[in-house]
């Protein structure tokens, strides 16, 4: 379910007004994220092991 709901948030744009980024799936702090590849700052985290 999680990688299903990451997937959809991948190439978004970042949700910052003074960015334009662009998101893309990475790890945030040992959590799989979705991350602005421009500022760094993650859109959305998983915790848990995503069953």
């Amino acid at each position: 379910m999680s990688d299903r709901l990451l997937v959809r948030l991948v190439t978004g744009p970042c949700p910052r007004d003074d960015c334009e980024g662009l998101l893309q799936r990475s790890e945030y702090k040992t959590t799989d994220a979705v991350v602005c590849d421009a500022c760094g700052v993650p859109a959305a985290r998983v915790w848990g092991d995503g069953s």
